[in-house]
């Protein structure tokens, strides 16, 4: 039997934030600059914490794709080529390392909250199975909602979609997302063999400190 080993993308496969690096690309190549402040600027920062903690919304991603309702399909093929370029650039040597030694006898997907476009792109060149938030396309232009969103729950594509855990002897989740405990939690209580492998790019104090509470098992690979 197989194992499964799920590579979560941003600051782990591609040492940058997909979401946000691709958004900046679109506004300085495309939207205008007083998108640019509306969406990058502190307030609105504090507009996202506010609703966070005191109502416990998380309004982040109904701004990302508020964002992205102004986007044409159409023309963003046009100018999507320079930012993927510099997108395949970002990808993790050792990850992709990682990658290539595994795909004998395993399953190995990509797991990302990011926005779909530069997901997809990364399918396409690493010929692997992806699943990440989708936008809502509608007559070439990007509806104003999420069709899917896994920001903190990407155990959805387990719970939701046909995908059977119980076929693989062993799990192994490569990240660097604090977002990725309440998946590593349901992977933990899904699989015997279930072991995090954490890049610690920056949040190693979290990991240490979060996953011995909680019992799973984990790896800091370098």
């Amino acid at each position: 039997m197989k194992n499964l080993i799920i590579i979560d993308i941003c600051h782990t496969l591609v040492k940058t934030n997909t979401t946000y690096s691709y958004m900046k690309y679109l506004m300085k190549n495309w939207v205008k600059p007083c998108f640019n402040y509306l969406f990058f600027n502190k307030f609105t920062t504090l507009i996202i914490i506010i609703f966070k903690s005191l109502f416990n919304i998380d309004i982040e991603e109904k701004i990302i794709a508020l964002y992205f309702k102004w986007i044409n399909l159409e023309k963003l093929e046009k100018i999507n080529n320079n930012y993927f370029n510099r997108y395949e650039k970002q990808i993790s040597l050792k990850i992709f390392k990682i990658i290539e030694d595994n795909r004998i006898n395993n399953k190995i997907i990509l797991l990302s909250a990011a926005v779909n476009p530069p997901i997809d792109f990364l399918k396409k060149k690493l010929n692997l199975e992806w699943y990440s938030s989708k936008l809502v396309e509608k007559k070439w232009i990007y509806n104003w909602k999420f069709q899917i969103s896994l920001r903190w729950k990407k155990e959805l594509i387990f719970q939701k979609w046909i995908f059977k855990i119980n076929w693989y002897e062993s799990i192994r989740l490569y990240t660097d997302n604090k977002d990725d405990i309440n998946l590593m939690l349901y992977l933990k209580n899904q699989c015997t063999n279930f072991k995090s492998m954490i890049i610690p790019y920056k949040n190693k104090d979290y990991w240490e400190k979060i996953l011995p509470k909680n019992d799973i098992n984990y790896e800091f690979i370098y």
